[in-house]
């Protein structure tokens, strides 16, 4: 699949292997932002509770 040039080169700009604080992924979310619409993430917290005991 194609990708377009901004695309390729947002990619380009941050290592997807390396976890992020909370205070610089929303800073690299918003320098990255290029759409005209209001972009939404979604975040994933790994809590290590057991839901049976929970």
């Amino acid at each position: 699949m194609a990708r377009g040039k901004k695309h390729v080169e947002a990619s380009k700009s941050f290592d997807r292997l390396r976890l992020h604080s909370d205070a610089d992924a929303v800073s690299l979310v918003k320098s990255l932002a290029t759409r005209r619409f209001d972009e939404s993430v979604d975040v994933v917290v790994r809590l290590g509770v057991d839901p049976r005991k929970a």
